[in-house]
């Protein structure tokens, strides 16, 4: 068992503002029940193919890190990688090098404020392992970054750090969702021009637990955009907290859920521009059936001096019966006097005459609702640029709804 101090952390209650739609109770017992790594019970894993994660991207070049509890495993003659990208495994008790030390802490630490995020810090506290990248030049190929099914049945606290070099270029893809329950941050930094395209794929794991949190700094004139796939598991929570100090900076965060049954997706994002000529996107849509809930939460923050800020939020849902319910919380807090920004939010049912066209073409019930409602959370993948990975995801996302109605 970890032995710090609960108290000292100021876990949310119930009732806080920004966990009124979201019990944060699993959460604390998660957090609390992640020990080290037992390395006796690791599974042997010689190979990637031994730790299969719950979805790949097939067909896709790419470079493969499969992360294992003492390890990670990678082609390590693969000259992308030597040229262009160094990786560590980052073991609590194993020494790091200056640049990862750098990094670990110092974002999420920054912008605490306004809003303290005790989870976040417990986890970079108190984590046992975690995944660090730093890309120095332009990566063509996604990186693949697949939590193996080693970390089945067990609670664990995550911690990545990943950092953009200025002018460079990397694409992460996160797969895979073994755990049971898992307190997960990625701190990021996008240096002057560089940008990063991250993609998270956790589906399938009908008994997952999940908390992330990804703190990121983007740099002048630098890119971020970021993809999350949720669908299948009980509770999940993915809070993004952006912080865009420097002018022509731009972050964009999407995300699509697909819940059936007893079951809470909540999205968080706080997005803070800071310098002038910024630019931020916020598109999340979900579809909810058999009282599936969906939350979303987000907030677009300009400081005063900000001139120039274009700020965009929209958050949608598509609700299959009478019992499942979207909770939304949008919110603009706007400091500075010459900016465009906005925010909406909406949710209904399957529109009557789309549904009763498809079905006086022959189409069954149930397979023109699938129909809808892929059409429906579709336009998200727009958000993404690799129409490879896009393609991939179009297939799991119709496996995924299929299942659902």
């Amino acid at each position: 068992m970890l032995t710090a101090n609960k108290s000292g952390y100021n876990f949310p209650q119930r009732g806080d503002e920004y966990w009124k739609f979201t019990k944060p109770d699993q959460f604390v017992e998660i957090s609390e029940m992640a020990s080290p790594v037992n390395l006796e019970n690791v599974i042997d894993a010689k190979s990637p193919s031994q730790t299969v994660a719950t979805h790949k991207l097939d067909d896709i070049d790419r470079i493969e890190f499969v992360l294992h509890p003492n390890e990670f495993l990678f082609d390590q003659s693969d000259s992308r990688i030597v040229n262009s990208l160094q990786a560590e495994f980052n073991y609590r008790h194993r020494r790091k090098p200056s640049w990862i030390d750098e990094v670990s802490g110092a974002i999420e630490n920054r912008i605490q404020k306004p809003i303290p995020r005790p989870f976040a810090k417990y986890c970079i506290d108190h984590s046992q392992i975690g995944f660090c990248m730093w890309a120095k030049k332009e990566i063509t190929d996604p990186v693949v970054l697949n939590y193996g099914k080693c970390f089945a049945g067990g609670a664990h606290l995550i911690h990545n750090i990943i950092r953009v070099s200025s002018g460079a270029k990397l694409t992460l893809v996160e797969i895979g969702n073994p755990w049971s329950g898992v307190n997960m941050v990625n701190e990021v930094h996008v240096e002057p021009r560089g940008e990063f395209n991250h993609i998270r794929i956790a589906v399938g794991n009908s008994e997952a637990r999940s908390l992330f949190h990804q703190y990121a700094k983007v740099d002048e004139s630098a890119s971020l955009k970021s993809f999350s796939l949720f669908g299948g598991a009980p509770l999940t929570r993915n809070e993004h907290i952006i912080e865009l100090p420097e002018d022509d900076a731009n972050a964009h965060v999407s995300g699509v859920f697909v819940g059936n049954g007893n079951v809470l997706q909540d999205d968080t994002v706080f997005i803070r521009h800071i310098g002038l000529n910024g630019t931020s996107r916020q598109v999340f849509r979900k579809v909810l059936n058999n009282g599936a809930t969906g939350v979303f939460q987000g907030k677009i923050h300009v400081n005063p001096g900000s001139q120039k800020t274009d700020g965009y939020q929209k958050s949608q849902a598509l609700l299959l019966d009478e019992k499942s319910q979207f909770l939304v919380k949008p919110e603009l807090e706007i400091y500075a006097d010459d900016v465009s920004c906005s925010h909406g939010s909406t949710c209904g049912s399957i529109d009557n005459n789309s549904l009763y066209y498809l079905r006086s073409r022959g189409i069954s019930k149930d397979e023109a609702i699938s129909m809808l409602s892929l059409g429906f959370l579709k336009e998200v993948l727009d958000e993404i640029e690799s129409e490879e990975i896009v393609a991939n995801l179009e297939d799991l996302l119709t496996d995924m709804v299929n299942n659902a109605i």
